[in-house]
């Protein structure tokens, strides 16, 4: 008796064991600016079909914390079938820790993309950013953010809005994204389509030069934090979806 209970224990520890490695086997790691300071760390998670290749970041800010919070979830809820997909969590990782838009005596990543020196460590992590986006050849950047309130209420701030950047067909998919999204939501909290975003942000950096098309998702700190981290997933496993990667979570 004693021998085959321990058998099974064994079984059901290997089965665990198993199931632990695939998990980690979804995403490959890599280090950006490995060395400095301001170093992060970026996601990879490969198909073996040919498909979008989506790169999704947050924490550009570091007082927007449903961005950097949801894009860390979601490395245990994407799960694709087709294309790429890439992440990088906590952009800003001294902003982060700061609890500040950028820290006290830098500037603002989000509009440092596009510039370039040797002494200022935030345009130096813009551009090791955009290189290590530029390796996978993306098509589609989705950028997690926050604002302060709703944009339907006071058009000055830009909290639940899609900051669209590119031409064509995709803006089609974005806008169906939208009315998806607001079928699921009060209509205070509906999101609303806008374009472009700020020069020298990430999005519109990235549109000028690679003509790769992006969006900027901001959600509003007006509401709980639990409801925007779950709006920004939602908005990001849709797109995931309607791209075709056709994600095998059970959260879409």
């Amino acid at each position: 008796m004693k021998k085959n209970l321990c058998f099974f224990l064994s079984f059901f520890i290997l089965i665990l064991i198993s199931f632990a490695c695939l998990g980690e086997e979804l995403w490959k790691e890599e280090i950006i600016g490995e060395g400095e300071k301001w170093e992060t760390k970026g996601y990879v998670q490969s198909s073996d079909n040919s498909g979008f290749k989506v790169f999704i970041i947050g924490g550009i800010h570091g007082n927007e914390p449903a961005g950097f919070l949801a894009a860390e979830e979601l490395l245990s809820e994407i799960k694709i079938q087709n294309g790429k997909v890439i992440i990088i969590p906590r952009a800003n990782q001294k902003a982060i820790n700061s609890d500040r838009r950028f820290p006290e005596g830098s500037q603002d990543l989000n509009r440092s993309f596009g510039k370039s020196s040797s002494t200022n460590w935030t345009e130096s992590l813009a551009k090791e950013i955009f290189d290590f986006l530029g390796k996978f050849d993306v098509d589609i950047i989705i950028d997690l953010h926050e604002s302060k309130d709703f944009y339907r209420e006071d058009p000055k701030s830009v909290g639940q809005t899609i900051i669209y950047n590119g031409q064509g067909e995709k803006i089609i998919m974005f806008m169906e994204l939208i009315e998806t999204i607001n079928e699921q939501l009060p209509p205070v909290q509906a999101f609303s389509l806008l374009s472009p975003s700020y020069p020298g942000s990430l999005t519109r950096f990235a549109y000028e030069e690679l003509g790769i098309i992006s969006i900027i998702v901001e959600t509003t700190t007006k509401l709980p934090l639990e409801e925007r981290i779950d709006q920004q997933k939602k908005i990001v496993l849709t797109t995931l979806n309607l791209l075709g990667l056709e994600n095998g979570s059970d959260n879409k």
